[in-house]
């Protein structure tokens, strides 16, 4: 070879060098670029969390130092970083898989252990009434939280902590309304069963068979109290205290005029016993009318002529003849008969005048039960 070949070799070598340096160089410097997009691509998608990139920045710090100085170095370790990068973005995403897949976990078992305390909740209200008012936000709430992915362990005692002050408003107003509706509920039965006891009172005085004038005034009287506590009652809307009070003075009073009439009638039933028990014969018992009810007549005699005649007064006055008797002879039959109305038939009688008319009769006369009379029944 001649020495102008040698040299012109020589030339060729050297450019060739000197253009694998310039590619070198090229090719690092584009290199770094692709590296630090791909280190902001980790950033930017929140994969730095999983892993560490100082020393990747350290290593591309480095080949930047050096790709001019030494481009073929500098390539070399732009190749390692490079491996590096794709190796740590993978290592990255597996992490990331594997944390969400955890959380998926946290949040599934969160959100059933939610929907279990809300549903046991639930079913442990036994007020039908209250669960009828909160039925509307309980299923509002159910829906909310079945469409919840949940919450991760972190997060729970919080969110369980909101979902149970949830449950407890709606339970705490369904309780408001609940009782707010019992208590019109209640006003309209206790409105109803003063209806009811009104009518009662009203078809007992109607039918009543009152004889005593007074008590026939009081009736016609409390008729129309009647009348006007039913319009009040129709008119009411809430309040129906004043009526309560009112209706039981009005039955009260017509139970007095009840037991008034009950009274005496009960007198003339034991009266008629206790003289039959002494073998009196007695008639039926007469209703002589007079302005202040009429007395009861009962007329009783034995085979041997001897005679009772009571009568019954309204106002609880009580008289009564034993005649046609030998001497004091009735005063047998006298305390019989004072003794089976007092302990047999529980009439207590006061106030007791002994009338003699003559040494063959004796009149018993003017004795008030009214005030003193007891009955056990």
């Amino acid at each position: 070879m001649s020495q102008h070949d040698s040299y012109f070799y020589e030339l060729e070598r050297k450019r060739r060098e000197e253009i694998a340096k310039q590619n070198a160089q090229k090719n690092v410097i584009n290199a770094i670029a692709r590296h630090k997009q791909s280190i902001q691509n980790i950033i930017n998608e929140g994969l730095d969390k999983y892993i560490s990139i100082e020393n990747i920045n350290i290593q591309i710090n480095e080949i930047e130092r050096i790709v001019n100085t030494d481009p073929f170095t500098a390539r070399d370790l732009s190749y390692r970083v490079g491996s590096d990068i794709n190796y740590l973005r993978n290592e990255a995403l597996n992490r990331k898989r594997e944390e969400e897949r955890i959380i998926r976990e946290q949040k599934n078992k969160n959100k059933q252990a939610v929907l279990n305390y809300f549903n046991n909740t639930i079913n442990n209200i036994k007020d039908i009434i209250l669960i009828d008012f909160a039925k509307d936000k309980f299923n509002a709430l159910r829906d909310e939280l079945l469409n919840d992915e949940g919450v991760t362990d972190k997060e729970m005692n919080i969110y369980s902590k909101k979902i149970e002050s949830r449950v407890q408003s709606i339970i705490d107003e369904a309780n408001a309304n609940a009782s707010e509706w019992r208590a019109k509920k209640e006003k309209e039965r206790e409105k109803r069963v003063l209806q009811t006891k009104i009518e009662d009172i009203e078809d007992n005085l109607k039918k009543e068979n009152i004889e005593s004038k007074e008590n026939i005034e009081k009736r016609d009287k409390l008729l129309k109290q009647i009348e006007a506590a039913k319009e009040s009652l129709n008119n009411s809307s809430d309040n129906i205290d004043n009526i309560v009070k009112d209706v039981e003075v009005i039955d009260k009073e017509t139970d007095d005029i009840q037991i008034t009439e009950e009274v005496r009638k009960e007198v003339v039933k034991s009266i008629i016993k206790s003289l039959k028990g002494s073998e009196f014969e007695v008639s039926a018992p007469e209703l002589i009318k007079d302005d202040n009810g009429g007395i009861v007549k009962i007329m009783a005699k034995k085979p041997s002529g001897k005679r009772a005649v009571c009568k019954v007064g309204l106002n609880g006055k009580l008289e009564y003849i034993f005649d046609n008797y030998e001497g004091s002879t009735c005063v047998k039959d006298i305390d019989k008969f004072n003794k089976d109305l007092e302990e047999i038939y529980s009439i207590r009688l006061s106030d007791k005048k002994v009338l003699w008319e003559n040494p063959d009769r004796i009149s018993k006369g003017a004795i008030d039960i009214n005030k003193h009379n007891e009955r056990t029944l």
